[in-house]
C-alpha cells in the first residue's frame, strides 16, 4: 500500500548527480528494467535488480565531457542492493509518455 511514509523510506531514495536529476525531472531520460534480469528469481514483488538508461530527447546535453546521449542504453550502478520501488520509477515513466489531460 502506498503511504506517505512508503515514499520518504530511504530504500526508495534514488541518488545521483544533480545534472542528471534535471534531465530525469525534465523527462530528457527514463529508467526501465534492463532486460538481462532473471525475472524467475526469488526477489521480492516489485523489486528489479538492474535498471538501464534510456534516453529520449538528448538536446546534445553535455557535462565533464559525456554527452547525454552517450548514456543511452547503459545499465544504472548501484553500490549495493537498495533500488527505488519499481512502481515510483514506473510512475515517472508512465508520467512523461502519457501527455496531461
Amino acid at each position: 500500500m502506498l503511504t506517505p511514509a512508503t515514499v520518504a523510506y530511504g530504500y526508495n531514495v534514488l541518488l545521483i548527480n544533480s545534472r542528471f536529476e534535471r534531465v530525469f525531472d525534465k523527462g530528457h531520460i527514463i529508467l526501465l528494467p534492463d532486460s538481462d534480469d532473471n525475472p524467475v528469481a526469488k526477489q521480492p514483488v516489485g523489486h528489479i535488480k538492474n535498471w538501464k538508461i534510456v534516453v529520449l530527447d538528448s538536446h546534445n546535453l553535455q557535462w565533464e565531457g559525456i554527452r547525454l546521449g552517450d548514456l543511452d542504453g547503459k545499465r544504472m550502478q548501484f553500490r549495493n542492493d537498495a533500488r527505488p520501488a519499481a512502481r515510483f520509477l514506473y510512475f515517472q515513466y508512465a508520467s512523461i509518455l502519457i501527455p496531461p489531460w
